[in-house]
C-alpha cells in the first residue's frame, strides 16, 4: 500500500492545526511576520529535535532537504538560517509553553496509572551556559547558567509544569510564585523545598508532603509508634519548635507549621540514616518512605532529555532562544509519551525515539513503525519454503 504521508506529518497530526492557530491569534506570535509563521517555526524545531541536528547550518541544510513533504507538513517554503535564528531570538516563547500545556490532556492517563492519588515530584535541573555568550545567565561565582525547574507526575511519567529561571533562583521561590497547588495531591521534593511556610501552605491547600528533614532542626516528640518493617529505625509523630532562631540566635519569629508530623527513619547500608518528615499521619512507615525513594525518577527523566534531547547547547544566546529551546525539547517528550500511552507500547521511551529518529522523513504508516515485528518470523523464511500447496 502506497503511504503519502511521512511520519513526521502523521505525528503533527497528534495536535490538531486548528488549536495551534488558535494559541498562535491569543498571543499574537505571527504580528509583523509575513512568512515565516509560527507554524513553519514550530516544525523546524521540533524537526532538529527528532532529528539530532546541532547547529541552525544543520537545521537547514536537512530540513530543507525535504521539500518535497513540505505540503504534507503544513510549510509553504524552504527556511533561511536568518530567519530561524531572528525567529527563536525574537518571537515568543510563551507560544511554545501554551502548546505544551495544552497537550498535557492528550495523555491516556489510564495506561500506566498505578493509583488514584496524584505523586507529583519537584525538583530542578542546572544547565551550565558560557558567561561570555550568555552574559544575562551570569550567576554566583562567574558561572553562568540556568535552572529548569520541573514538576513530575510519577505515576503518569510527564512532566506537568516547567519554569525557566536563572541558575541563582532558589528551588522554593518558584515553588511559591509560580506552582499552582493540586488539592488532594502528593508533593515529594527534596532539601531545596525546604520552607515552614511552603509546608503550611501545602497542608491547608489539603495536599500531602514527604522530605527529607534537616539536622539543625529541632522537633518535640509527642508519641513513638510501632516500628514496622525492617528498614524502619523509628517512626515518631513531632511537633516543630514554637520559635526558630536565625543565625546567631539574635532574632526570633513564630514558626508557620504548628501542626503534628511524622519523623520516620530509614536503614541505609554504608550511610547515615535517611531522616523523613511529613504530614501523613496514616500511611504506613513503609508506605511514606518508598514515596520517597519515588522521587527519584524525576533524576531519571533529567537524565533521559539531556542525553537524548538538545537542551545542553543551544541555538540562540537570547533568553527567549532559549526558552524556545528547552520548550520545544519538553514538547518532544510528550508527543513520545502520547505515541506510547495510545498505542499501549511496550517499548521503553528509548526504542521509541531512535525509531522516530530513523524513519523520521519516511513514507511509512506510524502504527507499523511503532509495533516490532513478530518475533518468530525469520527472514529468508517465506522465500525458502519449498511446500506445494494443492489445487
Amino acid at each position: 500500500m502506497r503511504v503519502n504521508n511521512t511520519v513526521f506529518s502523521q505525528i503533527l497530526k497528534i495536535f490538531p492545526r486548528y488549536k495551534f492557530e488558535r494559541i498562535v491569534r491569543k498571543i499574537g506570535s505571527d504580528y509583523r511576520y509575513k512568512t515565516f509563521k509560527s507554524w513553519n517555526h514550530f516544525v523546524a524545531m521540533l524537526f532538529s529535535q527528532f532529528s539530532g541536528r546541532k547547529s541552525l547550518r544543520d537545521i537547514v541544510d536537512s530540513f530543507n532537504s525535504h521539500a518535497s513533504s513540505f505540503y504534507h507538513l503544513g510549510c509553504s517554503h524552504k527556511i533561511k538560517r536568518s530567519t530561524l535564528a531572528d525567529a527563536n531570538n525574537k518571537r515568543n516563547a510563551r507560544l511554545f509553553e501554551e502548546i505544551f500545556k495544552n497537550l498535557l490532556p492528550l495523555v491516556n492517563r489510564k495506561t500506566f496509572r498505578e493509583s488514584t492519588s496524584v505523586i507529583q515530584a519537584l525538583d530542578a535541573t542546572l544547565i551550565n551556559l558560557n558567561k561570555i555568550k550568555f552574559g544575562w545567565a551570569l550567576g554566583m561565582k562567574s558561572v553562568g547558567g540556568i535552572k529548569i525547574h520541573t514538576v513530575y507526575d510519577i505515576n503518569e511519567q510527564i512532566p506537568t509544569f516547567f519554569e525557566i529561571a536563572h541558575a541563582r533562583t532558589n528551588d522554593i521561590e518558584v515553588a511559591k510564585t509560580r506552582l499552582q497547588l493540586i488539592p488532594e495531591s502528593t508533593y515529594v521534593f527534596d532539601k531545596g523545598y525546604y520552607c515552614f511556610t511552603w509546608w503550611a501552605r501545602l497542608d491547608e491547600a489539603g495536599c500531602r508532603f514527604v522530605t527529607r528533614l534537616k539536622k539543625h532542626t529541632l522537633v518535640d516528640i509527642v508519641e513513638d509508634k510501632k516500628v514496622t518493617g525492617h528498614e524502619v529505625l523509628s517512626d515518631q509523630i513531632v511537633s516543630l519548635t514554637s520559635k526558630r532562631e536565625r543565625e546567631g540566635g539574635v532574632r526570633k519569629k513564630p514558626n508557620p507549621y504548628t501542626k503534628p508530623l511524622r519523623k520516620i527513619e530509614i536503614k541505609r547500608e554504608g550511610k547515615e540514616p535517611l531522616v523523613i518528615i511529613s504530614n501523613d499521619l496514616k500511611s504506613s512507615a513503609e508506605e511514606i518512605s518508598l514515596l520517597y525513594k519515588k522521587r527519584w525518577q524525576i533524576e531519571l527523566f533529567f537524565k533521559w532529555i539531556k542525553q537524548n534531547l538538545k537542551i545542553k547547547s543551544f541555538l540562540g544566546r537570547t533568553k527567549n532562544a532559549v526558552k524556545t529551546q528547552v520548550a520545544i525539547a519538553m514538547i518532544s517528550y510528550l508527543l513520545i509519551k502520547i505515541l506510547q500511552c495510545k498505542n499501549n507500547l511496550s517499548r521503553s521511551l528509548q526504542s521509541l525515539f531512535r525509531l522516530i529518529q530513523t524513519n523520521l522523513m519516511h513514507l511509512k504508516v506510524l502504527i507499523d513503525v511503532l509495533y516490532p515485528p513478530p518475533e518468530n518470523i525469520k527472514n529468508g523464511d517465506i522465500q525458502l519454503s519449498l511446500e506445494w500447496t494443492k489445487c
